[in-house]
């Protein structure tokens, strides 16, 4: 089991989330030492951290000096031919340009080729970096945000921080590499022209940014109604049995209908702004180029600028207008990938974290439990679930709780595994603080066998596997054995290795719960917890189950937690839980003769 903790422990380390919080910051400028500093520092403070990444750059920036090198040499061309020899200039300039053009060619193929290795690395990178950051949050966080919100997460807004990289970042390299050689050759040709046109580019870029902030707004809309649409969808799938026999399923499409309808809506809004951007840029540098038509025109008929040279300044103009609408481009895009790395960057700083392996770890756990004045309230209630409650548990004991449903016998089980900790007191197993154990060493050595067990789309040996990952094939059949679950497994089509669909639906409730208690038995935990284990199973079910969870109680310490007073007759001592407070305690003999709450219970049951 250790080399197997080792190689888990190994996988978990080897992504970084400061790497991903590095890329995120980069987008959504939140980390606050950079706050101040302008997009563009901020990008090449990444590349100047990413060495690699800034050699990417390079060529980006010469991708976009050729480009304008071939648009100044096509200019020497139409002057040469106003020369008395003008072929020999011809040959030059034309052998220049196809120069240009196959080192333009190539440097564009190697920057998509880094580009995208950029960008799937990357994307590869979060999704991994956010499923760990879910593998290690508190439970806290996922009563708090929903399964749709989580997948988008996870899918969604990964892959748009990812595009960033290998669309974005690289367009815009590029046509800042074209800018700065456009400017510098503008200037060499006509300083004035060139000023008026960078005036107009910059006029534009300023709507740029007024219409690049709406569309983060309206994306951060669209994508909180899209990760409900998801949680409605993954609901409705999850449950079909439930709302075909509520007859739900047209409550259900109308529910999934608005809400698409609302993104639909959010959609075409996101469309309209970039379409009217796009066009109204479009018309600003069509007016800017009749403008600067008319001025050079002027310039020829002054002889202050040549034909060649009108040619090329054009040729500028125009890659202007063709920059600013990349930019138009990459903004709607853009606008996306902001508000997905800024959902990304919260997750990332939120605190709500489980150091599993940090703290005390024993050779073994006896099973020595004591509760010792415990105030406890789930942070997103405000009422109290446990009040001032004290009980010790002996090792070997086989206890029970019981009490009415939501008098916080559960959430003993949630206490005892450290999926929270308590708001006052203390708890402690064989003497010693539970907080000072680590986590993975409590969910080492405690076993929990649920009322409605979960499974996963493995096979059955698989699921039982879960428990203990490298036992051998006779500890797994074993297991199935004294969880009375060999029989009727070896009567699957696949034996062990039959597939058990979706949550086990292809099992009966039965065999889902032998299957998870043999899991549990292949732990072998030291303290085994059964929460309403039975409680949805018929009464030959039930029997089964029950005969199984004896055989494997009988060997640690055992606490029952049920709603079925006939299921804890094994038990040597009975909790009585009422309103979050422990109310009676003893055996089943002693708590009927004090005619108390237990003995109400015992009577609407038989009375039942």
């Amino acid at each position: 089991m250790g080399e197997k903790d080792d190689t888990n422990q190994a996988l978990l380390l080897q992504d970084n989330p400061e790497e991903v919080k590095e890329i995120v910051e980069e987008i959504t400028q939140k980390k606050s030492k950079y706050q101040k500093i302008p997009f563009l520092h901020k990008m090449y403070w990444f590349f100047y951290r990413k060495p690699k990444y800034f050699l990417v750059f390079i060529p980006s920036f010469v991708v976009g000096y050729t480009a304008i090198q071939s648009n100044l040499y096509a200019g020497k061309i139409i002057d040469s031919l106003l020369t008395d020899d003008p072929i020999p200039l011809i040959k030059k300039y034309s052998l220049y340009m196809f120069i240009m053009a196959i080192t333009n060619s190539i440097l564009n193929l190697v920057n998509n080729t880094f580009w995208n290795q950029i960008g799937s690395i990357i994307n590869c990178k979060v999704k991994r970096v956010i499923f760990k950051k879910y593998m290690q949050s508190d439970v806290t966080y996922f009563d708090k945000t929903s399964i749709g919100d989580s997948l988008n997460l996870l899918n969604e807004d990964a892959g748009q921080v990812s595009s960033v990289f290998n669309f974005s970042k690289y367009t815009q390299l590029r046509n800042i590499g074209q800018l700065i050689s456009s400017i510098i050759v503008g200037f060499t040709i006509s300083a004035p022209i060139t000023c008026f046109s960078l005036f107009i580019t910059l006029f534009n870029a300023v709507i740029l940014r007024a219409i690049k902030n709406y569309a983060v707004s309206n994306m951060r809309a669209k994508s909180k109604v899209n990760a409900k649409a998801l949680t409605v969808a993954l609901e409705s799938m999850s449950n079909p049995r439930v709302i075909y026999s509520y007859n739900q399923e047209k409550n259900e499409y109308e529910k999934y209908y608005n809400i698409v309808s609302r993104s639909c809506h959010l959609e075409r809004v996101s469309h309209g702004i970039f379409s009217l951007s796009f066009r109204g840029g479009h018309m600003l540098n069509q007016g800017t180029w009749s403008v600067v038509l008319s001025f050079d025109g002027f310039l020829i008929l002054r002889n202050k600028i040549s034909a060649g040279d009108l040619f090329a300044i054009l040729r500028i103009v125009n890659l202007f207008s063709f920059l600013l609408g990349m930019l138009l481009a990459t903004a709607n895009r853009e606008a996306r990938s902001i508000e997905a790395a800024d959902r990304i960057f919260e997750l990332l700083e939120n605190n709500e974290s489980v150091d599993l392996t940090s703290g005390y770890e024993p050779s073994e756990l006896k099973g020595n439990i004591e509760f010792r004045n415990v105030w406890f309230k789930y942070p997103t209630r405000d009422q109290w679930v446990l009040k001032n409650v004290s009980f010790k548990i002996k090792t070997g004991d086989i206890v029970a709780f019981v009490g009415h449903s939501g008098c916080g016998k559960s959430t003993i089980v949630q206490l005892l595994l450290r999926f929270y900790d308590v708001n006052e007191g203390s708890i402690f197993i064989d003497d010693v603080n539970i907080k000072e154990y680590s986590a993975s060493f409590l969910h080492r050595n405690i076993g929990v066998v649920q009322q409605d067990s979960s499974l996963f789309t493995l096979s059955v040996r698989d699921n039982i596997l879960y428990g203990k990952p490298d036992s051998s094939k006779e500890e797994v059949e074993k297991a199935a054995k004294i969880a009375f679950a060999h029989n009727f497994i070896m009567k699957l089509p696949q034996q062990y290795d039959s597939k058990v669909g979706e949550k086990g639906t292809t099992l009966s409730g039965g065999q889902r719960q032998r299957i998870a208690i043999a899991r549990a038995v292949l732990k072998n935990p030291s303290v085994l917890i059964t929460d309403e284990a039975t409680a949805a199973l018929d009464s030959v079910s039930e029997k089964k189950v029950e005969k199984a969870l004896r055989a494997v109680m009988s060997e640690r310490t055992s606490i029952i937690i049920a709603h079925r007073l006939g299921t804890i007759r094994c038990a040597s001592h009975i909790f009585v839980f009422d309103d979050g407070e422990l109310v009676e305690e003893g055996s089943h003999d002693e708590l009927i003769s004090k005619r108390g709450i237990y003995y109400e219970l015992v009577k609407i049951q038989l009375n039942a």
